[in-house]
């Protein structure tokens, strides 16, 4: 009995993170659809919300919001790698090629397309057979050098009790976050949140979530709930983006999110804990879930290529032009939802063909792996 329910807690778990991929990799579309979709809105331009105007209200305050919500989702994917690395101790030469091989398929397959249809060179399309060389997308850039180093960084983190973990943790924080040029994340250029340390911190913070429970009680702070906690924090930030892009004279004002090593830090460690406390129960939606994780890799493959980007965001949308207008709430839902079940579809054909020429069991097969003592 002691054990079934240890095993229906474990799979509620791990419900909820295949919830939080689906919903991280959903988010990251509407990183993408604000900050390359509204490219080109600006306060000094007429391309931008209008606060006088009521839909143009309505409009940024939505958008502001899904904007402080959305900006975690790359530091949620990395806290899930930490979550589950942090006792793994084993260097895993299969999970490094699995992440690789599809990232080398669309790239290649992305630029062969653009440069058949003679829009790049064949400088382009030979760098795309390098992609994570060549920083194509710069988060598996990132992501793969983590992956490499996570054994040793779980190595690192199983003898240390809570007390020095939450020292480690404070004393990373110090030199990778950057709030408005304080403390050092600045310093040391860490750029947007996208530097390999401050991956590295994301991974500690993940694994403290999985070796010791929750990082910021809520009740010693006087809040009810890891809900109020997520909601408190989203308006706060919201604000806070608010305020660094509004135009007070002429009342205009542009979506504005704060850099991933900034402010939301702190936003993304309350949506993860709030993810954590949640009770998912196996439904139509936690299934559909379960299906879609293995996919959602795929949606910024493709989406956030640089040739299907510019494509997307510039050529085929002009979302700067329907900021006030009563349809934009209408593009803000359907335009990521039908980019992301696009990218899902695609990615489902080549898995089937994957299957089909034996190269997913082959992938599969490749399981080498070293022991880190």
């Amino acid at each position: 009995m002691a054990l079934k329910r240890f095993e229906m807690k474990k799979n509620e778990r791990l419900l909820n993170f295949d919830v939080l991929r689906c919903f991280s990799m959903l988010m990251i579309v509407y990183i993408h659809f604000f900050t390359h979709g509204e490219k080109y809105a600006n306060v000094e331009a007429e391309t931008c919300f209008h606060l006088s105007d009521f839909l143009g209200l309505i409009n940024y305050v939505v958008s502001q919001l899904l904007d402080t919500i959305s900006t975690t989702a790359v530091n949620l994917f990395v806290f899930i790698t930490g979550y589950f690395m942090i006792e793994c101790h084993t260097f895993r030469i299969g999970k490094l090629i699995r992440l690789w091989m599809p990232v080398v398929f669309y790239s290649v397959v992305i630029t062969s397309i653009s440069f058949v249809g003679g829009q790049i060179g064949i400088h382009e399309l030979l760098k795309s057979f390098l992609p994570i060389k060549s920083n194509e997308y710069w988060f598996v850039t990132v992501y793969f050098a983590l992956v490499l180093l996570s054994p040793f960084l779980a190595k690192i983190a199983n003898d240390l009790s809570r007390k020095s973990y939450l020292i480690g943790l404070g004393a990373l924080s110090f030199l990778m976050l950057e709030l408005y040029k304080f403390p050092y994340g600045y310093t040391y250029k860490n750029g947007f949140g996208t530097s390999l340390m401050f991956f590295v911190l994301l991974f500690f913070v993940g694994g403290y979530f999985r070796k010791f429970g929750e990082l910021i009680p809520y009740y010693k702070i006087h809040i009810k709930s890891n809900k109020w906690l997520f909601v408190i924090t989203t308006i706060l930030i919201s604000l806070i983006g608010f305020s660094r892009n509004v135009d007070v004279e002429s009342l205009k004002v542009v979506v504005g999110a704060t850099p991933y090593h900034s402010f939301t830090f702190i936003e993304s460690i309350v949506l993860f804990q709030f993810f954590l406390s949640m009770k998912f129960s196996q439904n139509v939606f936690t299934k559909l879930c379960c299906w879609l994780s293995p996919y959602t890799f795929a949606v910024y493959l493709i989406h956030d290529n640089n040739q299907v980007r510019d494509w997307l965001w510039h050529k085929l949308l002009h979302l700067e032009n329907m900021l006030n207008e009563p349809y934009y709430l209408l593009a803000v839902v359907l335009v990521p939802f039908l980019v992301y079940f696009v990218c899902i579809a695609i990615d489902y054909v080549r898995k089937q063909i994957f299957d089909l020429l034996g190269i997913s069991k082959l992938l599969n097969k490749y399981e080498y792996s070293i022991k880190i003592w």
